[in-house]
Formats: C-alpha cells, sequence, structure tokens
C-alpha cells in the first residue's frame, strides 16, 4: 500500500518539473524568442522521458526503504486486520460502536430462531484447524492475520495504482 501511495504521490510529484523541461527543450528546439513561444503543446498527451521515470522509481524505492511512515502504513495495516485482540491505535467512535453492537444483537436474536443442527455448523466455521505432528503433538495453526493483511494491502496497491493514471 505504500508502495501505491508512493507511486501516486511520485506521479503528483515529479509531472510539474517534467513539464517545466520540456517546455524548455521544445523552446530551445523552437528557436523563437520566449514570449513569442505558445505551450500549446503541453494540451496534448506529452511523452515522458524513460530516464526520468527510472530516477524517479529508484528515488521513491530508496524512499520506501529508509522511511519510516512507510513501514508505520504497514504496521498498521496489519494491526488492523489482526484476528485476535490487541492495543487498539485508534479509539472507536459512535457509529463503530453501534455496527457491533447491532452485529453482536443480530447473532444473539438468530441464536433464538435458528435449529441447534444450523448453529453447530456455523460454529464449526469458526474453529481453528488442529493438526497432528508426527510426534503426536497437537500444533494448533497461527492464524491468518499476516495473509488477511497482504490480501488487504494487494487490493488497495491494485486500486490505487490503477486509479493514478486516470483523469480526475
Amino acid at each position: 500500500m505504500a508502495l501505491a501511495f508512493a507511486g501516486n504521490d511520485l506521479v503528483n510529484f515529479i509531472g510539474v518539473p517534467i513539464a517545466g523541461w520540456q517546455s524548455y527543450v521544445a523552446w530551445v528546439d523552437s528557436g523563437v524568442a520566449a514570449d513569442v513561444f505558445s505551450m500549446g503543446f503541453l494540451a496534448d498527451k506529452v511523452p515522458t522521458p524513460t530516464f526520468l521515470l527510472v530516477i524517479a522509481g529508484l528515488v521513491m524505492v530508496a524512499t520506501l526503504w529508509l522511511s519510516k511512515k512507510a513501514k508505520g502504513v504497514t504496521e498498521t495495516e496489519i494491526n488492523l486486520s489482526r484476528e485476535g485482540d490487541g492495543k487498539e491505535r485508534f479509539q472507536p467512535t459512535f457509529l463503530s460502536r453501534g455496527f457491533v453492537r447491532f452485529a453482536i444483537l443480530s447473532s444473539q436474536f438468530s441464536s433464538y430462531i435458528l435449529p441447534t443442527s444450523w448453529q453447530i455448523k456455523i460454529e464449526k466455521q469458526f474453529e481453528k484447524p488442529v493438526i497432528t505432528l508426527n510426534n503426536n503433538k497437537s500444533y494448533e495453526l497461527p492464524a491468518f492475520d499476516l495473509v488477511r493483511a497482504a490480501v488487504n494491502l494487494m487490493v488497495a496497491a491494485v486500486l490505487i495504482s490503477i486509479a493514478t493514471p486516470l483523469p480526475c
């Protein structure tokens, strides 16, 4: 997700200097006076030199590698997708508390309506699987927090990456 945000920020940040540089090159190539030169060519799609994008990408990768904020974004995403209890960074709002209360009350209400066989099937869906190891030890599989966080990060990154080049 940090990579997608960085890519979006990079596109927004690098666009103006590249347009300025390309305007300067176009003016020099035209051979006309600066007050006569028209910037109309910027209204169309202007190709960006690949070497500038490579340099900008290297700066972005170095920044992500060394940035504490990028690590903070990833840590927050993993904590938000945590399955068990943990220390919360953000306080719940009235609306979020309401959603949780509604879900709990709906669950309690459904226990009165649904047959016991259905309730048992539903409960089995929430059991963590247990595997048996060769030396007769039971080992509980870890919760899928990292998998869930990775899916959340990838979906967010793909959405941001797809939306970045689209016009506003």
